[in-house]
């Protein structure tokens, strides 16, 4: 795989490498330098771009637009991205929340949290600044009511910045208690990084007690899903959650708590 090196804003404040992977359209490799995940002999990477998952048949707007018709007016919706990285899945939802929104003439609060084991990413995150080359990957339609292009970076707008915060860095395994459930939980390809069944059962049953309407959990490798997926999913049907369907032939599993 080639990765080249691409220069980071600096109001990340340091601490990150940021490689474009060439292999992919507008996707790119974030480490954090002080716990590195891409070591050669590892076939583990931190790939980040937004609207990753831009071609899953519309979910992440199905899943909005589902929030949105059944928010009571005046109570927030609560979204959590966990892993978030530097933030790109975190803005693109609150993206497509406000799209959504403006389609259904409705005037929602939406707050998204961004969690992940990493302060450094967090930071960069809450700067809602990236190297231009990340506007590449986002569709036509949200490019520019939603983001803006500036010489060698691009930048969140200020209405979809506002919707998101970082939380302080944690490890999913320690499972931090939160105040208040969140409507949705997204968790793309996180479980693969945990060592083994039992730490991703426990992850899995985490992040499904803090969904109280919808979760979206990707293994992330194929291997980590083989491996895991029927016990995962049995720790989440105790909660009421069935699998809808797969995505990326297959190491992707989505449980909801929709009207059935």
């Amino acid at each position: 795989m080639y990765l080249k090196p691409v220069q980071a804003p600096e109001e990340w404040g340091g601490g990150l490498n940021v490689r474009q992977n060439m292999a992919y359209h507008a996707t790119f490799v974030v480490d954090d330098r002080d716990m590195s995940f891409t070591p050669e002999d590892d076939s583990r990477w931190d790939m980040t771009t937004f609207f990753r998952y831009h071609d899953t048949g519309g979910l992440p707007e199905r899943i909005a637009q589902h929030a949105i018709e059944r928010a009571s007016p005046g109570q927030p919706i609560r979204v959590l991205s966990l892993p978030s990285s530097i933030g790109c899945e975190a803005y693109t939802l609150s993206a497509i929340f406000k799209e959504e929104a403006r389609k259904q003439k409705r005037d929602i609060p939406v707050e998204i949290h961004m969690a992940d084991i990493s302060q450094k990413k967090l930071n960069a995150a809450a700067t809602g600044v990236y190297p231009a080359g990340f506007y590449k990957a986002i569709p036509n339609e949200y490019r520019h009511r939603y983001f803006s292009l500036q010489g060698d970076f691009m930048a969140v707008n200020d209405d979809v910045k506002s919707q998101v915060k970082a939380l302080p860095a944690f490890n999913v395994l320690e499972a931090p208690a939160m105040a208040i459930p969140y409507d949705v939980v997204m968790s793309f390809n996180m479980l693969c990084y945990l060592p083994g069944t039992p730490e991703r059962v426990a992850a899995a049953d985490y992040l499904g007690s803090l969904a109280r309407q919808t979760l979206w959990l990707s293994h992330g490798a194929r291997q980590s899903y083989k491996e895991s997926q029927d016990a995962v999913e049995q720790a989440l049907a105790k909660r009421s959650y069935a699998r809808v369907r797969d995505f990326k032939s297959g190491p992707t599993f989505i449980a909801q708590m929709f009207d059935r």
